[in-house]
């Protein structure tokens, strides 16, 4: 399995980004935390050619959501077209997988694949296992984490621009699969700025603030609209139950799908403004939207309501589409001049690039900032040369107000945390 090293045409990385694979080429442990739309696959595909030629590593498995499997297959073709890829996801037989584990310099498969690691994998593991969207194994009493951490590899690099979603014990599970005899649960007990000191050796973040200087400036709108008569009446129905029932996280949750739509009369005050928007928007040479919501039922009615007035929508990215059915959808916007792509924010929130809109809508808003900033930043990204415009639809008087009192604090936390230990020099920035 000879690993060729001639050069091959290869577009030029940032001046951070070059950073970015200088540090990682020295750190057998890292959290690669750059803000998204960074380019930390690419920062890692570089450096792991590189142990590569340079004999310092064999082989390599890169762990991933399944919706982004083949798109490390592809940036590998981009950058290291040299290097044997092989994917190994949902569908692939455990005696498959094991059968090609060694006849290629990388292995591509997903999370759920490994709740129980592969025997190939433990009995001879990879000397490099880069884990993608790492927050997804941040809760170390998973399955999912336990496989992970039975995986003995001498280099471990881990990627995630949200390190930290909900609180502390998030990072500290990352930190735990990074550096097991350094990191463990009693560090939820450090003040924030001591677990930030204790984490930093093993971090790298940067923002694209700090280091893009040529990124198109982003408008935050926020869009508050009242319910309309009939949901307010549902809204009102409701809410009355709150103090009758045991369950009010459901009672919640029914109150903010309210918010958004009324499954009854279908009334629905954000899709009404989201479709004025839309229809501004539109009305604009070469300018396209990105709708998203962790609700699919919105993205329906909105589709059906867009349809009327003749606006161009190209689909609903969601998680049932399989991987040809969600690159014919992509196909299909990159393809117009102007339209719509609806998505949602579970489905399209990681992985893409969607730098052909310029204008997004959040018809409704994830429990944690980092979800709602993570499809935002599908847009607002590397590739992206215009001004970029975010409306956030929030229904007034409603639960939707203790909702952004939450976010804010959250992000708090994330400043504090994680924002802090970002790394900014001028020698980072690029020109």
């Amino acid at each position: 399995m000879p690993l060729l090293t001639a050069e091959r045409r290869r577009l030029p990385l940032y001046v951070y980004q070059k950073a970015g694979v200088r540090r990682l080429l020295k750190a057998q442990r890292l959290l690669l935390a750059d803000d998204m739309g960074l380019g930390k696959t690419i920062q890692v595909i570089v450096a792991a050619k590189r142990l590569l030629e340079q004999g310092r590593i064999r082989r390599l498995l890169v762990m991933a959501p399944t919706s982004l499997l083949r798109n490390w297959a592809i940036e590998f073709g981009r950058w290291a077209p040299e290097v044997c890829v092989r994917i190994a996801g949902a569908s692939s037989a455990r005696d498959a997988f094991e059968s090609l584990w060694g006849k290629a310099h990388v292995m591509i498969t997903n999370y759920e694949q490994n709740r129980k690691p592969f025997d190939a994998i433990v009995q001879k593991p990879p000397e490099l296992l880069i884990l993608d969207e790492a927050h997804r194994v941040k809760n170390w009493q998973s399955q999912v984490a336990a496989g992970v951490g039975r995986i003995e590899a001498d280099w471990v690099w881990a990627l995630t621009g949200t390190p930290l979603e909900k609180d502390e014990l998030d990072v500290i599970g990352l930190m735990s699969l990074l550096m097991p005899s350094v990191f463990s649960s009693r560090d939820r007990d450090l003040a924030p700025w001591m677990l930030r000191a204790k984490i930093r050796p093993y971090v790298l973040r940067r923002e694209k603030g700090d280091v893009l200087s040529d990124l198109p400036p982003i408008e935050y709108r926020m869009e508050r609209v009242e319910l309309l008569p009939r949901q307010r009446a549902a809204y009102a129905r409701t809410a009355a139950e709150m103090g009758t029932t045991n369950n009010t996280l459901s009672v919640f949750s029914r109150l903010r799908e309210i918010c958004d739509y009324d499954r009854i009369t279908r009334d629905s005050a954000k899709i009404d403004r989201a479709v004025e928007i839309i229809e501004d928007v539109c009305s604009r040479p070469n300018c396209k939207a990105v709708v998203f919501s962790y609700l699919l039922e919105p993205l329906r009615l909105l589709g059906l309501r867009l349809a009327d007035v003749d606006v161009p929508v190209c689909g609903i990215y969601e998680g049932s589409l399989n991987a040809k059915q969600r690159q014919t959808l992509l196909d299909d916007f990159y393809s117009v001049k102007r339209g719509v792509l609806l998505a949602s924010m579970r489905a399209a929130g990681e992985g893409l690039s969607l730098v052909d809109a310029n204008h997004v809508l959040l018809i409704n808003r994830w429990w944690n900032p980092s979800a709602n900033k993570q499809a935002i930043d599908r847009v607002h990204r590397i590739g992206q040369r215009r001004a970029v415009t975010v409306y956030v639809l929030e229904a007034t008087n409603t639960v939707e107000d203790r909702l952004a009192e939450m976010l804010a604090g959250k992000e708090g936390l994330f400043d504090e945390v994680v924002s802090r230990l970002r790394q900014y020099s001028e020698l980072f920035r690029a020109n």
